[in-house]
């Protein structure tokens, strides 16, 4: 099924691309694409995020307030590709093949051809790169786990996903059955839990508390949180969709099914309804949440916007000129679709953005 879905994930890119290509790079150019949206803060400093993941690509900050366009086609084109930002560099991963980029601009693949990436994190300031063989039968239920320089040997099963830390890092994984595994910083694995009564159809981590770890746990159409500790496992109700969790004002704090629910004497507790769109630890500010164009520091009282999509500027090439042809077609395509050629970005989250420079602007009826 794995193998399957990426077909179809695949067709889908290329379709994508096809119809892409047969749009004109023209200023003003307008589409019918999904309006840009803040998917995840990659790295934060002074309260703000420094490199964003958005739907038409990445942010980088720029000194004046503004952010940056990366373009998707530094990589391979698909502009929601997974990111992180790792030891100062900055890394995607779609299609199975993951890129870096030491200088934040020239992405190249840096995995080797016979894995299929699944997922990157950072691990003490390494890429700790979770894959499966890409030969059909090598090897079912077994991942191919990297902390950059060194292999990982997961005996527990197929990783689903991980979660990255300052000295270790989380893997957990439904099959053959549900664990969950610590990767250390000097490359070693230990198996920390193992559930051979229970199935899922993915085991994911989602936050580390203390030396404890929550994993998402989907079974079918429905989602449910499981904190996992040398005590056992605490499990939470089913829900269809659940965002998070991370600690808010000093509690788990996690979206279930659009209400923001506290975990408090081992249950969840419902409070009022949200409409953020992810919730996740953030360093330096304690935890993020998505707000369709925005991102807002959560764990800082009160939550407040610290970035919003209209703060996206234009791209700029590699060597600070002039953006390749290719990036330029990318801007000119999603910021066509938004109505931003005719402006400058804005300089302060939630801030419109700015009339072009030196021109006169009157008020419409």
């Amino acid at each position: 099924m794995r193998r399957g879905a990426r077909r179809l994930r695949h067709l889908a890119l290329i379709g994508a691309v096809l119809g892409w290509a047969a749009l004109p790079a023209t200023r003003g150019a307008r589409a019918h694409g999904p309006a840009p949206a803040a998917l995840e803060g990659l790295a934060w400093e002074g309260g703000a995020p420094t490199w964003v993941r958005t739907n038409v690509g990445l942010a980088h900050a720029r000194d004046d307030g503004s952010y940056e366009y990366v373009c998707p086609s530094r990589w391979d084109g698909n502009e929601r590709a997974r990111a992180a930002v790792i030891g100062g560099g900055v890394y995607v991963h779609s299609a199975g093949v993951a890129y870096r980029a030491l200088d934040g601009c020239a992405f190249e693949a840096f995995t080797p051809a016979e894995d299929y990436v699944l997922d990157l994190v950072d691990v003490a300031g390494r890429a700790l790169v979770v894959a499966e063989p890409r030969a059909a039968d090598d090897e079912p239920d077994r991942s191919r786990v990297r902390l950059e320089g060194s292999t990982v040997d997961v005996t527990s099963g197929a990783v689903d996903g991980a979660l990255g830390g300052a000295d270790h890092g989380w893997v957990a994984g439904h099959a053959p059955r549900p664990f969950v595994g610590r990767v250390g910083a000097d490359g070693g694995y230990e198996e920390v839990a193992r559930f051979d009564a229970r199935v899922a159809s993915r085991w994911v981590p989602r936050a580390e508390d203390g030396d404890a770890v929550w994993i998402l746990e989907t079974v079918g159409a429905e989602q449910r949180l499981l904190r996992i500790s040398t005590d056992g496992l605490e499990e939470g109700p089913a829900h269809e969709v659940v965002h998070g969790p991370a600690r808010v004002d000093g509690s788990w704090t996690a979206i279930l099914d659009g209400a923001l629910a506290t975990f408090e004497a081992g249950a969840w507790t419902n409070g009022a309804t949200s409409d953020w769109t992810c919730l996740r630890p953030a360093a330096d500010v304690g935890a993020e949440a998505c707000a369709f164009d925005a991102l807002v520091a959560v764990g800082t009282s009160p939550p407040e916007t610290r970035f919003s999509i209209s703060q996206l500027a234009e791209p700029r090439g590699c060597d600070g000129g002039e953006p390749e042809p290719e990036c330029a077609r990318d801007w000119a395509h999603f910021g066509g679709e938004a109505g931003w050629l005719e402006t400058r970005p804005a300089e302060a989250p939630g801030a419109p953005r700015r009339p072009p420079a030196g021109c006169a602007v009157s008020r419409g009826r």
